[in-house]
């Protein structure tokens, strides 16, 4: 099998898609297993016990951050009753020492409704996708929270033998 080089892609209207290059990928795991139950924001946890934050510093201000992940959850409904058993995911990213701004919400997509009112499991993996633009070469760091949608809700981040993963690749112009 051999390779194909790229050069430039074509539009139909025969301009060309500009093509970028990966400058660097910081790669960051944690298997860190951490339960919640509560309707107020909470960071996920590294396996430190400390908040799992991952950060690229870009080579250039013209780069842009291309983050991809998945974190893996579990959802319960504790009340034993036909409620909702749903969890809400919110992604946040900072420049440097500055405060966090979010990047994405799964708001009330984690988990399901429990119809039998037994107590269910919802596990699920979460995957991440999106294109950072910052204009800077300082520190771009990534992090992420979870809450319950109501008080009868448990949710478990990293079960079993599953971790989460999330990769930051600096994308050259």
């Amino acid at each position: 099998m051999s390779l194909i080089q790229v050069d430039e892609i074509r539009k139909r209207d025969n301009s060309v898609f500009p093509l970028g290059k990966i400058g660097q990928i910081i790669n960051s795991s944690t298997d860190y297993n951490q339960v919640t139950q509560t309707t107020s924001l909470t960071d996920i946890l590294s396996a430190g016990g400390t908040v799992w934050e991952t950060s690229i510093t870009p080579s250039v201000t013209s780069s842009k951050i291309f983050l991809n992940g998945c974190l893996c959850f579990n959802s319960y409904n504790t009340s034993g009753t036909n409620s909702e058993g749903r969890s809400s995911l919110f992604v946040y990213y900072k420049i440097g020492s500055g405060s966090y701004t979010q990047l994405k919400d799964f708001n009330e997509m984690l988990g399901v409704y429990d119809y039998g009112g037994h107590g269910i499991w919802s596990p699920q993996v979460v995957t991440l996708s999106n294109l950072i633009t910052t204009n800077t070469t300082s520190a771009v760091t990534v992090k992420f929270q979870v809450k319950c949608n109501n008080g009868s809700v448990q949710n478990v981040f990293n079960t079993g033998t599953n971790d989460s993963q999330v990769s930051l690749m600096e994308v050259l112009a």
